[in-house]
């Protein structure tokens, strides 16, 4: 059975707001706080990447997904 994907909905009809993607632990990133890939909640069957793509020396990473606000 697979799982529903981010803004689809499920079998019980409610809407699943986890993200499909893979997400970054942030180790010794300077941009987590505002990184959408660090900060999103995870999913049940959460994938990380294998290296952190923070680059210290230059300070930016090329995964970098900044956090968008959420209206309500």
């Amino acid at each position: 059975m697979a799982l529903p994907r981010a803004g689809e909905i499920n079998r019980t009809n409610k809407l699943n707001i986890m993200p499909d993607i893979t997400k970054c632990k942030g180790e010794s990133c300077s941009l987590k706080k505002q990184c959408y890939r660090f900060t999103a909640k995870d999913s049940e069957m959460q994938s990380y990447l294998i290296e952190i793509p923070f680059n210290k020396k230059l300070k930016t990473c090329n995964l970098y997904w900044e956090k968008q606000k959420i209206k309500k």
